[in-house]
């Protein structure tokens, strides 16, 4: 079993901000793979689909995004879930918009909900795709960027690294973590 687990914030509010692209990602997996809701606990959601012949599980940690190593522990607890068969998609400043990395695992990057997962897991061995967002013109405005809207000039590039995060994360599911970073970072 794979697990992918899209960061973001619940509600409304933040569904279509930069910080809720690692959400934006499991929605699109649970569309292409015919998923089904298995359940919301109070600290995630679980949605289960088929990626070829196996089953993923697709996570949206609910506990907000600085919080997300409390659901994300949650889920590998109730899981039974290994940490090498986990990729954890989050957005990140330091990427130009549009481009994705994968890595087999490293630190949080400055990204405020992978340190949280790797203070909850104590561990920073896991994978983990992210997904440039671009870096504000004042970056003493970055809590406040991560929490606007895409542009209407940048909707199409969203779309377009959505879908291949999307196939991104498959991969990762169908062929391992080294298989999905050959094909996809750039």
């Amino acid at each position: 079993m794979k697990s992918i687990i899209g960061l973001g914030n619940p509600g409304d509010r933040y569904r279509n901000t930069r910080h809720n692209l690692g959400f934006r990602v499991v929605e699109a997996l649970e569309g292409k793979g015919r998923a089904r809701k298995v359940s919301s606990r109070k600290s995630y959601e679980l949605s289960v689909c088929g990626v070829g012949s196996l089953q993923v599980d697709l996570v949206k940690p609910l506990t907000y995004m600085n919080c997300s190593g409390h659901g994300v522990l949650e889920y590998l607890e109730d899981s039974g879930a290994d940490l090498t068969d986990i990729l954890v998609v989050c957005d990140d400043v330091y990427l130009p918009l549009g481009r994705i990395r994968l890595r087999r695992s490293g630190g949080d990057g400055g990204h405020n909900g992978m340190a949280s997962i790797i203070e909850f897991l104590g561990s920073e061995s896991f994978g983990r795709m992210r997904i440039g967002v671009g870096l504000p013109s004042d970056s003493s405005e970055l809590a406040t960027y991560v929490l606007k809207p895409f542009s209407e000039e940048e909707t199409p590039v969203v779309e377009e690294v959505i879908a291949r995060a999307r196939d991104a994360a498959m991969a990762f599911a169908e062929e391992g973590i080294e298989a999905a970073m050959n094909k996809f970072n750039g």
